[in-house]
């Protein structure tokens, strides 16, 4: 199974870059993951600022989606509205 990497990507492009990663069956487990760990993270608090950005990368370095913080609605359930989130596939 592939692994994945989730890298948090701040407004002034400083990078917290997921040295781990963890194994999903496909892309679109990665994906549910980001939304989970964006809706965890702004539930939280301090990701207001637009330019907050969470990277789903896979092992070959390839970028699977860019999603902006900003797009995610705060929610503890249901799927995030992530608007114009880029997503390459």
């Amino acid at each position: 199974m592939p692994r994945y990497f989730f890298v948090v990507r701040e407004p002034d492009d400083e990078r917290h870059d997921d040295t781990n990663g963890t194994i999903f069956a496909d892309d679109t487990g990665a994906l549910a993951y980001a939304e989970q760990v964006m809706r965890e993270l702004k539930d939280a608090g301090g990701y207001d600022d637009p330019g907050w950005v969470i990277v789903v990368e896979d092992a070959a370095g390839r970028t699977l989606a860019a999603l902006p913080f900003a797009e995610a609605e705060r929610s503890s359930e249901g799927p995030l509205n992530l608007g114009r989130g880029r997503v390459y596939q």
